[in-house]
């Protein structure tokens, strides 16, 4: 079924080529207050996302892997925000995770960098998350940088810093506490994540950044086609295209595989 979906829902986005994008429209210096409840309104007109993909993942060590995929979100519904992201290497299936209400699911069969099973990791490597070992931590990691897609961050958020030229907001993510957010002033778009797990949690995100870059419009929205998420463990970068926003999209692709585990 998510195969069908997906390839509908991306054969959609595809029928028409990415032309040159707009210029982002830009605001006049407001108070900032204002601002977040112009980014909150703005967000809150997404209701589904859908995406080809590029996904790049570099280790502690500098070992890069290149893996092509497919993102598909639904970030406002009664149970929560929904994200769906699959990604491939040489046509072989590395990871597909599955976000609802705030869970995560994953099927991880292989090693991201040999295409070969992936061995299993001994406890210390588990707690610490190594994104060398296991395609599950990353994945997990570009569904917490997601959960900003829609409004709830920025409406419960309060102003802790700001200058002529940027915002910095603090607020709480679904999965995160402490977690700071630079907005640029002039077009009014996020351009930095800083974050911190909830205490007595462990997130794939310790101590993390998450960089939104590589801005253009789509349907008259401001949309970040770059992510750059880094850690000690390494960065998840990905680069999107073929960006639909607010089209057909199927509730029932979020349903995790009946394989899938539940990630803690």
């Amino acid at each position: 079924m998510f195969v069908l979906c997906l390839a509908t829902a991306l054969a959609l986005v595809g029928c028409a080529a990415e032309t040159a994008r707009e210029p982002l429209p830009t605001y006049r210096l407001m108070s900032p207050e204002e601002s977040i409840q112009i980014i909150a309104a703005r967000q809150a007109e997404i209701k589904t996302v859908s995406a080809r993909c590029e996904v790049e993942l570099t280790d502690a060590d500098g070992q890069q892997v290149n893996l092509d995929g497919a993102l598909l979100a639904m970030p406002q519904t009664t149970t929560g925000p929904r994200v769906r992201l699959r990604a491939w290497k040489l046509g072989h299936a590395v990871f597909d995770l599955t976000v609802v209400d705030g869970k995560a699911w994953i099927v991880a069969p292989d090693d991201p960098r040999l295409g070969e099973p992936a061995r299993k990791s001994s406890p210390s490597e588990s707690e610490t998350g190594d994104a060398r070992r296991t395609p599950a931590q990353p994945a997990r990691r570009i569904a917490e940088a997601i959960d900003f897609i829609g409004p709830d961050f920025f409406k419960a958020s309060s102003v802790v810093r700001e200058s002529a030229v940027s915002i910095t907001a603090e607020g709480a993510a679904a999965r995160l506490d402490k977690t700071l957010c630079e907005i640029d002033r002039t077009t009014l778009t996020p351009r930095l994540i800083s974050a911190a797990p909830r205490i007595g949690e462990r997130t794939a995100m310790n101590s993390s950044e998450c960089e939104l870059g590589d801005y253009g419009l789509v349907n008259k929205l401001p949309w970040a086609h770059r992510l750059r998420l880094r850690s000690p463990a390494g960065t998840v970068e990905v680069r999107m295209s073929e960006v639909e926003i607010n089209g057909e999209l199927d509730a029932s692709v979020f349903v995790p595989p009946a394989r899938a585990k539940q990630l803690p």
